[in-house]
């Protein structure tokens, strides 16, 4: 796209500043030279100056899309993208990062002391001094003479510590709240209590744990992402609207490892005092990436949202059942009629936000945190391979926090789409249907193994592959695909044109016959070639839906809920939380449990497949963990 741009002087207030290094507001389109390239906007001046056309960070255009929706256009591919926050961006990868900072030492608290900084554990500075009432350790400081000691928070006011192995497998195992009060004895303010002690243990472990995933010698990553949606009851008969909330996870298709399951709600914040400051500092007024609490849902922008999506859903009409492709071609409609396609949040008259202590996220700052999470924990891995759901707002994250790296090759991204509301009797069909294609193309080719005759399949899925959607992405099916996936079809985002390839040369050569071509008769770049058609068969979302298949069967109060058309859209579920709260701890809770405590077949557990552990952890190690 040419364009003749004119002569600038820079503008502060016009995008958002960068924050932690943190800076998102670049084009999303990996093979655009303005890719990872963030967005220079500054006033305009009617001075041409054709010297700087096409020149990457300048070439973009600001411009609204709606009410206090600033959006940027690239000038080079033309791709447009909403402005975002990079504040909200950077206080959502520091609450997801929190668990993994190191608790710091005690030091002593004497006004003036020469050992005002330093560790208890220098020994030149302290010498132990036996132990407090509790059983924590003590120092004497050698300067002042003070006593320090050094606490586990976790630890203190658990009277009936008998009862805690039996509370953390219950909540794991699918017994209710009320049961887990008939069987232990216990009044709902102590279990309450228990859980907030097993909550702090958990996070606690995985966070020493998983500080050492950059000593971790493993070269390649196969992450899934997609995200599960939660519902809250409603804690008054007054107003029985749902809170809902959605958390993305991330989990590696090989061992099974969860590194992170990510709610879109803050439990420290106070929604009162948040409300009333947004009021005073005039926050409400002002574009929403430039807000100081941009990532938090204030009252009148979700009553406006309620308002807007009522509007859409009332033009849209009702949704058609359809075919794995045109699920795939509305899912890009849809994107596209959003002010944000970033989006993918919709409120209406049954939702409401929490009343208690915490407020909810804007699900795309959660999604833009947990990959940022990611990139901060895996910046050890030497390749990652993503495999995303089909969803505008995690392809953004993914890109925007792993976007140099996109560009070293070193990671690269896959949207994953299925069929996920064929029945059993569907899938199984579905699955015989491809078996039979295989079978086929084994007995054509008998000079190759079953795994070649995949890679041969794949090779001529990808040499057909469709156009879908206004960014024309391509997209084929899975050529041998299993029970949980038995329809599957799937999309590179991160292919990348290799500038030394001969020019009408594709990047992915070969022949277009529907036969297989036998192994040394493939046309140039066979190698390259076969590698794609590898990493193609691998592209799936198995790992984190099988996280989230367990989470439900699993975790009762996250089990899904049901609605009835009695109440008008409305649902409610007897075991569900009344607390948003007690989705995330749930959440973390049984993440702690799946990754290191529950083996599998193979009788190992993810933290063991994937280097954490040598043997399953003993449940008493987390409950009686100090750092």
């Amino acid at each position: 796209m040419a364009a003749i741009l004119l002569e600038v002087e820079e503008d502060e207030g016009a995008l958002p500043p960068a924050v932690a290094g943190i800076n998102v507001n670049f084009c999303k389109n990996p093979a655009c030279a303005n890719f990872g390239v963030p967005a220079d906007i500054v006033k305009w001046r009617r001075k041409a100056r054709p010297e700087l056309a096409g020149k990457p960070g300048i070439s973009y255009k600001l411009h609204a899309v709606a009410k206090n929706r600033p959006a940027l256009v690239c000038l080079l591919c033309g791709e447009s993208f909403s402005v975002k926050s990079n504040l909200a961006v950077a206080e959502e990868r520091r609450r997801f990062s929190k668990y993994l900072q190191p608790i710091p030492d005690a030091c002593c608290t004497t006004p003036g002391c020469v050992n005002g900084s330093t560790p208890v554990t220098d020994r030149k500075a302290y010498y132990r001094f036996g132990k407090s009432t509790s059983g924590a350790p003590r120092w004497r400081c050698k300067a002042c003479g003070k006593t320090i000691t050094r606490s586990t928070k976790a630890l203190k006011r658990q009277r009936i510590t008998h009862l805690n192995k039996t509370i953390l497998l219950a909540l794991t195992n699918k017994m209710p709240l009320q049961r887990i009060l008939n069987v232990t004895g216990l009044n709902a303010v102590t279990l309450y209590g228990k859980i907030d002690f097993l909550y702090r243990q958990c996070m606690a472990f995985a966070g020493d744990r998983e500080r050492a995933f950059h000593s971790l010698p493993i070269h390649r990553l196969y992450i899934s992402v997609d995200r599960q949606e939660y519902r809250v009851n409603w804690s008054r008969y007054t107003d029985r609207r749902n809170v809902v909330l959605r958390a993305v996870g991330s989990a590696d298709n090989a061992s099974g490892f969860v590194f992170g399951m990510h709610v879109n709600f803050d439990p420290e914040m106070d929604p009162e005092a948040v409300e009333e400051d947004a009021r005073a500092t005039n926050d409400y007024d002002k574009p929403y990436p430039h807000r100081k609490y941009a990532r938090l849902w204030l009252q009148p922008d979700y009553d406006e949202s309620v308002m807007a999506s009522h509007a859409r859903r009332k033009r849209k009409g009702l949704v058609r059942q359809a075919a794995l492709g045109d699920t795939i071609e509305d899912s890009y409609e849809q994107a596209a009629e959003r002010d944000d396609p970033e989006v993918t949040e919709t409120q209406d008259h049954t939702q409401r936000l929490p009343d208690t202590k915490g407020m909810q996220i804007h699900e795309e700052y959660s999604l833009y945190g947990h990959f940022y999470f990611l990139k901060d924990l895996l910046k050890w891995a030497a390749k990652i391979r993503f495999f995303l759901d089909q969803d505008s707002g995690i392809r953004a994250a993914c890109l925007s926090a792993f976007a140099q790296d996109v560009k070293l090759r070193r990671v690269d991204a896959f949207y994953v789409r299925t069929a996920k509301e064929l029945t059993v009797p569907q899938k199984r069909a579905e699955l015989t249907a491809a078996k039979a294609r295989l079978r086929r193309m084994q007995a054509a080719n008998p000079s190759l193994t079953p795994r070649q005759v995949e890679v041969e399949m794949m090779k001529h899925e990808i040499r057909n592959r469709a156009v879908f959607g206004k960014w024309s992405d391509r997209w084929c099916m899975h050529p041998a695909p299993n029970m949980s996936e038995p329809l599957k079809a799937m999309c590179w985002l991160t292919e990348i044109p290799d500038p030394l390839r001969p020019e009408g040369v594709p990047v992915v050569a070969g022949e277009t016959s529907t036969e297989l071509v036998p192994y040394g008769t493939t046309p140039v770049y066979n190698d390259e070639e076969d590698h794609t058609a590898r990493l193609f068969l691998k592209a799936s979302v198995a790992g984190i839906d099988n996280f989230f298949q367990r989470v439900r069967r699993r975790v009762n109060l996250l089990e899904r809920p049901i609605s009835t058309s009695s109440r008008a859209g409305r649902t409610w579920y007897g075991y569900s939380p009344y607390n948003p709260v007690m989705a995330e701890k749930l959440l973390a809770i049984y993440r702690v449990m799946h990754n290191y405590v529950d083996p599998g077949k193979d009788g190992k557990t993810p933290a063991m497949r994937i280097g954490l552990a040598k043997a399953p952890v003993d449940t008493d190690a987390i409950l009686y963990f100090e750092p």
